[in-house]
């Protein structure tokens, strides 16, 4: 079996084909679902991205086994993260899965790192996490979808669990209500104190708006675990095409009493489900209760369309964001982990 990176192969575009062309070949049912097209794969080794990364394959015979791809962190020069994290699952997967990790350790000491994360794709602006065995079968795109093998690869190279994460679902519409009545209290003071909510719509969102978002986003998130700082051209790349969506519906804008936007709640519709997928609030606007305040009136707006079924996704643990699923009994739960290793 050989190794080969992307940073030292012969033919660079022969590698990108074979890297961007593995998930669709080796994953299996039930584990497709959300799976990218090749196609946007190769965006991460065609156009370049701003930190310093690579890439490896594992090969035996002339057949493509596994990936991963690994990255510095810009914040901490002595952390790194290794994510794109692929195998066949054939009879010899777990000597490829630890020799594609051990490459990626290797990499990241050579540079000096002394802790790994993963998976990250890059930062956790892309997609992280693996989700644990369950016996739900529901599965989502939005989410990390994953065979089970893949965490225990993790766990026997060394990876401890770092954070742990979950999504849950509400599916009756007396849960809605609960959830509704429990959240009225921090709407009604919001209103008091000037906020306003405008709901949005992803044919609303102009390239010119995107600039806004991205500066509530930035301020918001830049105290969040494992935060990286990412250009204003990549975040419109990668956001502007999912806010365009069509199903981004019950999305809200918040304003203060000057009318300047302070917090935005993004969801869009899965099935018959309405997700609430993001909330991002400005830390002049924090601890007045917006992000319930907002959950109060997105859930009004989703129950006056006729909409009951609530997702409220990949949230931290211990997060405050995750107080919500206490209010009511949720219907179902999915469980995710990150982890972490120590290697200096």
């Amino acid at each position: 079996m050989k190794i080969i990176s992307f940073s030292q192969a012969k033919d660079q575009t022969h590698f990108a084909k074979l890297f961007s062309e593995l998930p669709q070949t080796v994953r299996k049912d039930p584990y497709r679902v959300g799976l990218l097209p090749a196609e946007a794969w190769l965006g991460f080794l065609r156009h370049g991205i701003p930190v310093d990364s690579d890439f490896f394959l594992a090969e035996h015979e002339g057949k493509t086994l596994g990936r991963v791809g690994v990255s510095r962190s810009q914040n901490r020069p002595d952390a790194g993260y290794v994510g794109f994290f692929e195998v066949d699952l054939g009879a010899d997967f777990e000597s490829v899965g630890l020799a594609l990790l051990t490459a990626a350790e290797n990499w990241l000491k050579a540079k000096g790192a002394r802790k790994i994360h993963g998976p990250v794709n890059l930062n956790t602006w892309f997609a992280y996490r693996f989700r644990l065995a369950s016996p739900d079968p529901l599965s989502f795109a939005w989410e990390p979808i994953n065979p089970p093998e893949y965490p225990e690869l993790f766990e026997k190279s060394g990876f401890t669990v770092d954070m742990n994460y979950h999504s849950q679902g509400w599916e009756k519409p007396e849960a809605a209500e609960q959830l509704l009545k429990a959240m009225a209290p921090a709407f009604d003071k919001a209103k008091a104190a000037g906020f306003e909510f405008k709901l949005i719509s992803g044919s609303e969102i102009k390239p010119e708006d995107m600039q806004q978002i991205y500066e509530i986003s930035i301020h918001s998130f830049q105290d969040n675990y494992l935060y990286e700082p990412i250009t204003f051209e990549m975040f419109q790349r990668l956001y502007y095409p999912l806010l365009k969506r069509g199903e981004l519906i019950l999305s809200t804008m918040i304003s203060d009493a000057h009318g300047k936007n302070v917090a935005f709640m993004f969801s869009f519709l899965e099935k018959d489900s309405i997700v609430m997928k993001t909330t991002a609030v400005l830390p002049e606007a924090r601890g007045k209760g917006l992000s319930n305040a907002v959950l109060y009136f997105m859930i009004q707006a989703a129950m006056a369309r006729g909409i009951f079924k609530i997702i409220h996704p990949l949230i931290q643990s211990g997060n405050l964001s995750g107080e919500h699923g206490k209010k009511s009994t949720h219907d179902w739960r999915h469980e995710y982990v990150l982890y972490a290793k120590t290697i200096g």
